[in-house]
Order: structure tokens, then C-alpha cells, then sequence
């Protein structure tokens, strides 16, 4: 049997990568839609999913997502996501890759605090000396 997730509501969002930076911490945008709001996936998006953000910069390339993670902190101030890499909640790839699709990443409800939550990149050797971004879509109720 298939598993379907519902979605109820969602917004997509970036993290900008300046170019050439050598800083290892990109924090998420501030988003008032999603306060108060209880968190119940995330899923991102590499060059072979979309090439350009929502804001029409240049898709992160895969060998920077293949060193980045992401770490959401709750409104109480918990690690509910300690460094999840990036590369496990990109769902589907194949546009010049092997294809793949890898099962949703649900969250168990939980509010989190967006200005503390961040993607930190471990080899900051491999960014662009472009701007590029890392495009994700959360998930709500």
C-alpha cells in the first residue's frame, strides 16, 4: 500500500549562499505565516528538481548539499533536527543523475523557531564563487 502525505498547507523558502563565503551557518528567513504554526515535513530541492529559487537565484550545487545539513530548533529552544543532511530531504533527482526518489520526511508537529534554525555547510571549500541558494518547501498544519 502506498503511503500518501496530505498536504494541508505549505510555503517554499530559501537559504542564500553569498558567493564565495567561507561562513559554515546559513540561517532561514524570517516567516511570519509559519509562526505558531506546527511543522510536519520539510523537503528540499537540488539543481535537478528546479534550477533557479523562488527568488530566481542559481539552485546550490549537488556538491555543496552533499556537505550541508539542516538543524531546526524548537520555540523552547530544543534541537528538534540536529544536522539532517540536506541530500535525504531532497525527494526526487534524474534530470542528469541516476534517478532516484526517496520517502518524505515527515516531522512530528512541532512550532519551530525559524531566525535560530539554520543549514550549515561542512566544506565550505566547495561554494560557488556565485550566489546560489538552497530551496525548501515546509510543510504545516
Amino acid at each position: 500500500m502506498a503511503c500518501h502525505q496530505i498536504i494541508e498547507f505549505s510555503t517554499t523558502t530559501e537559504i542564500k549562499i553569498p558567493a564565495s563565503s567561507s561562513l559554515s551557518r546559513y540561517y532561514f528567513p524570517q516567516m511570519q505565516n509559519l509562526r505558531g504554526r506546527e511543522i510536519t515535513g520539510i523537503e528540499s530541492f537540488g539543481v535537478d528538481n528546479i534550477t533557479k529559487s523562488p527568488n530566481n537565484v542559481t539552485t546550490t550545487a549537488d556538491n555543496v548539499l552533499q556537505t550541508s545539513y539542516i538543524t531546526l530548533i524548537t520555540r523552547t529552544n530544543n534541537e528538534a533536527i540536529y544536522r539532517l543532511p540536506v541530500v535525504s530531504t531532497n525527494r526526487t533527482a534524474g534530470a542528469s543523475s541516476s534517478f532516484y526518489q526517496n520517502a518524505f520526511k515527515g516531522i512530528q508537529s512541532q512550532e519551530i523557531d525559524w531566525e535560530k534554525s539554520y543549514l550549515e555547510v561542512a566544506d565550505t571549500s566547495v561554494i560557488a564563487a556565485s550566489d546560489t541558494a538552497v530551496t525548501f518547501t515546509i510543510y504545516y498544519s
